[in-house]
């Protein structure tokens, strides 16, 4: 998107979704709440592998849902529409396909827990949950939030207009875009 503050916003958004799924992973509770439920006996820590490998998966997906939600948002922008008006747009256009990806993603992790290893289980329990965190409270609050607090400046890319300016005073030209010849089948 060359935008710095879209992309830093993104990223700050997408870190609030990441402290929940280690601290309701059920083996993280000494007092082993959820175990009798889940069916295992907690050991009151969580395995050294899953926090770091749960982080690189919850990132991604956090950042692909963002990324779509933000372009969504963009070509409303690009077409004319307020910042406001955008972000409704936006989110009303891609909010189906994000909520239907987490509602299949947490479905998928939700199996997790009827395995037997105890680190399935948490790992299961806690990607289930920031999935439908970041869908939800981080994808429709949170990055909207940020976006309508941005404004027009969200859009705007000073380095880009400073790029622009230099290579048109340089003497860069654009090229003239390819056109099909009369009586191609490119028609």
């Amino acid at each position: 998107m060359r935008v710095t503050l879209i992309g830093k916003g993104a990223d700050d958004t997408s870190n609030e979704s990441l402290a929940p799924p280690t601290a309701c992973s059920p083996g993280s509770s000494r007092a082993g709440t959820s175990a009798p439920l889940l069916g295992f006996t907690a050991y009151g820590g969580v395995v050294a592998w899953l926090p770091l490998f749960m982080f690189v998966i919850l990132f991604g997906l956090s950042m692909d849902y963002h990324i779509f939600i933000l372009s969504r948002i963009k070509e409303r922008w690009a077409d004319g529409a307020s910042s406001d008006d955008s972000i409704v747009g936006g989110i009303s256009s891609s909010a189906g396909v994000v909520t239907s990806t987490a509602v299949i993603m947490a479905a998928v992790f939700t199996v997790f827990v009827s395995l037997t290893a105890i680190e399935y289980k948490m790992m299961g329990v806690g990607m289930a949950v920031a999935i439908l965190i970041d869908a939800t409270v981080v994808g429709g609050v949170l990055l909207p939030a940020a976006t309508a607090l941005l404004g027009d400046r969200a859009w705007s890319s000073r380095l880009g207009k400073q790029r622009g300016a230099a290579l048109r005073s340089i003497g860069e030209e654009t090229p003239e875009p390819v056109r099909p010849v009369s009586g191609s089948p490119l028609r």
